[in-house]
């Protein structure tokens, strides 16, 4: 004998993520695909690991190539394109444009443009209810589709956009001799400035004193940075032993000037603080940066009053531009789509179980009163429970896979079919186990737990 159990989703989301790059103009950051930088799983995107980025103020686009559905049938409802994606140094002025795109081999369609774009990173939406070429979608529809994204930076103006520059090379004078990790001087203080990395850093030797470390930046990019620079700042972080007097200070090189701000001591090993010096003007020239004097800048930092037995690190520096105009960069991070559907309803023929277990419990609530009487109150029945288990010898893995996905829609189950007419009704599965009986291929047994919808 058998029993059935039946269930009737109201809707599901099938999760498309890109396969492949049909048509990129977008950079790829730290995967080589530009695909592999924004096929993340929805609820978790690796954000600046990796990611798809231009400034170009002309339009851009990536179209990809997505995964195609498996066993997935029924009406389909909608399909969403989604993005997570952000600005660089600053947000989004109005002129710029984002947005997603969509094609199913014979019609592109574009959402509107998103206008709240800034530094943080934030999730896009577009919603399509019928295919770009008219009609409802089919799931051939879903098999052939390409999603991506579109855009143009447009410049963003203000009196104190800032951009960051880390050391790319050594400068002119590396006199530190001692240091802590391998590379090149200017490999060791290079750290992203909200990462920065203790254990690498440079110290001069013991009575070291008035000696340089310098390195070089990169240089601007037109396409990004623009505008009018009003000041600099050379930050870089530093420690110092306890009770030694050995100091360290921002220091710039420019043309034929080398030009040291305030020494500072930092905080006392094994802590660190971060402290910067600024430039109004050129030291060189005594007049406003120039984007040229960006690109032929070094910066980094100088000894003062290391005495002999006197030790002060920095493990990090990095130079900040103000100014007034900026081609925001945008980065993508993530792109799929969400085919939502209702799928039919689903139905497995089961052996007749093995064991059968119901539970009718009651809710009783007992108060007892200070002269010693009590009241009882019952609140009825809580709710049938049910516990059955069986094992299955035909298309056992077919109806096993069929359960889990009931799990998976977790909506109510019809059971029917049971010997005891009474058990026959509307569940919530709580929990499904299933193991393979003895080693046999398509042999299971399988533990329901249910309570009554």
């Amino acid at each position: 004998m058998t029993f059935t159990i039946t269930q009737q989703p109201n809707s599901a989301n099938l999760y498309l993520y890109p396969n492949g790059s049909s048509a990129t103009d977008l950079t790829a950051f730290g995967e080589t695909e530009n695909y592999e930088c924004v096929d993340d799983i929805w609820h978790t995107s690796n954000d600046d690991t990796d990611y798809v980025y231009s400034s170009a103020s002309s339009t851009v686009s990536d179209w990809y190539t997505l995964e195609d559905h498996t066993t997935e049938t029924g009406t389909i409802n909608y399909v969403q394109i989604t993005s997570k994606v952000r600005s660089v140094d600053a947000a989004l002025s109005s002129s710029a444009t984002y947005k997603l795109i969509i094609d199913d081999t014979s019609s592109t369609s574009l959402s509107d443009s998103f206008t709240d774009i800034n530094t943080t990173y934030s999730i896009k939406s577009n919603v399509w209810t019928t295919k770009p070429s008219g009609g409802a979608w089919t799931w051939t529809d879903i098999d052939n589709l390409k999603a991506g994204i579109l855009h143009s930076s447009a410049s963003s103006e203000g009196d104190n956009i800032s951009s960051s520059f880390l050391p790319t090379a050594n400068g002119d004078l590396n006199q530190f001799t001692r240091t802590l990790g391998t590379g090149a001087h200017w490999e060791l203080v290079d750290d992203p400035i909200d990462s920065p990395d203790t254990n690498t850093r440079i110290w001069p030797n013991h009575d070291d004193d008035n000696e340089y470390e310098l390195f070089q930046v990169a240089n601007h990019d037109p396409a990004i940075h623009a505008g009018t620079i009003s000041k600099i700042r050379v930050y870089f972080r530093l420690t110092h032993d306890t009770g030694d007097t050995a100091q360290l200070a921002g220091t710039v090189r420019v043309g034929s000037t080398t030009d040291t701000g305030t020494y500072y001591s930092g905080g006392v090993y094994p802590a660190w603080e971060t402290k910067y010096e600024e430039w109004v003007t050129n030291p060189d020239t005594s007049s406003a940066w120039t984007w040229s004097d960006i690109d032929s800048l070094q910066i980094g930092v100088r000894t003062g009053n290391v005495g002999v037995n006197d030790t002060c690190a920095f493990t990090q520096v990095y130079l900040i531009v103000y100014h007034t105009k900026i081609f925001p960069e945008i980065r993508t991070t993530q792109c799929y789509a969400v085919v939502n559907y209702d799928p039919p309803a689903s139905t497995v023929t089961l052996n007749t179980p093995m064991t059968l277990s119901a539970s009718h419990s009651r809710k009783i609530g007992r108060v007892t009163f200070p002269d010693g009487s009590y009241e009882v109150d019952d609140y009825g029945r809580a709710g049938k429970s049910l516990k059955i288990t069986g094992h299955e010898t035909s298309s056992a893995a077919a109806n096993m896979q069929k359960l889990k996905d009931m799990c998976h829609y977790g909506e109510k189950v019809t059971i029917a079919g049971l010997p005891d007419s009474n058990h026959n009704t509307d569940y919530m599965i709580r929990n499904f186990s299933y193991k393979q009986a003895g080693g046999m291929v398509d042999r299971y047994i399988w533990s329901l737990d249910l309570e009554e919808d």
